[in-house]
């Protein structure tokens, strides 16, 4: 019986991993997912910055706002 205890708690150990592996995957792929939509985020302001940095400014737009 001792050795059908000892079976049983390493089956029961094994599952908790299966199942504490599966919650590490998912948690993976959302941050994944987080991680892709940052990253596509910064290219679109990068790209609003380049933009603007091309523009020419007035020289009204120079002059600090407490004028």
């Amino acid at each position: 019986m001792h050795l059908e205890e000892r079976l049983i708690r390493i089956e029961s150990a094994l599952m908790e991993l299966q199942r504490q592996v599966e919650l590490l995957h998912e948690a993976l792929l959302d941050q994944q997912r987080d991680v892709y939509g940052v990253q596509t985020q910064v290219r679109k302001i990068e790209a609003l910055a380049s933009e603007w940095a091309d523009q020419p400014r007035s020289p009204e737009e120079e002059r600090p706002p407490h004028y």
